[in-house]
């Protein structure tokens, strides 16, 4: 039997009139279990390939005892720069949520999206410093953080420890060292000082040493 056409077919094109086809025919495409960041086009696969290589970045800028911590927590918390919502992290602890934020912000330059991990940085207002500038201001004049009950203290337990660790504890008045800092920095008085020493300037050139310099940028010089 002849069925009557459409009379408005009469006026489409080929092309148009197959549509219904190609509609019924095809199949939902497969979801791509890739994940991508934020604003950006770079997708990351973060299978067992992306984390060696992020940790194999780690080991090129922090101590071994840092890289554990920074390894661990990017895993745990990478899907913050994924997703843009931290409020996971506002929840934690002072000191948890600045460890979370060094490895995530160490993450985000090895992934490319420095400038994203910033902004989420800035929405959920995360600070580096757990005192606002009140706090600190207040410290900077409290008359019991005084340079001179600060050497009343050293003369004080100077007196009370053996002389190689009051040596040492000199030596991180001195130089301002942090403990870290200061160990690496005596290490090398005692193996290398030829080569740490400059006589000539009376310094001690900590920016020739990547031991010491490598995880204390701020470090040029004594």
């Amino acid at each position: 039997m002849q069925h009557a056409s459409d009379p408005s077919l009469d006026i489409l094109p080929n092309t148009v009139r197959s549509l219904p086809n190609i509609v019924r025919f095809s199949l939902p495409r497969k979801r791509s279990t890739r994940l991508s960041y934020q604003d950006t086009n770079t997708i990351c696969n973060f299978d067992n390939e992306f984390w060696n290589n992020f940790e194999e970045y780690l080991n090129n800028i922090y101590r071994k005892s840092s890289v554990k911590y920074r390894y661990l927590y990017a895993k745990q918390y990478y899907r913050i720069l994924l997703e843009g919502n931290a409020q996971s992290l506002i929840v934690l602890s002072i000191s948890k949520r600045l460890q979370v934020m060094k490895s995530l912000s160490v993450l985000s330059k090895f992934m490319g999206c420095y400038d994203n991990w910033k902004n989420i940085k800035d929405r959920y207002q995360l600070k580096w410093s757990n005192e606002n500038s009140v706090e600190t201001f207040k410290k900077i004049i409290n008359e019991g953080n005084s340079f001179d009950n600060l050497l009343e203290w050293l003369k004080t337990t100077s007196s009370q420890i053996s002389e190689a660790h009051r040596n040492i504890l000199f030596y991180c008045s001195l130089t301002g060292l942090r403990p870290d800092e200061a160990c690496q920095s005596i290490k090398l008085v005692k193996e290398n000082i030829t080569s740490y020493q400059d006589k000539d300037k009376m310094i001690l050139k900590h920016f020739e040493f990547p031991e010491i310099n490598r995880y204390y940028k701020g470090i040029i010089m004594q």
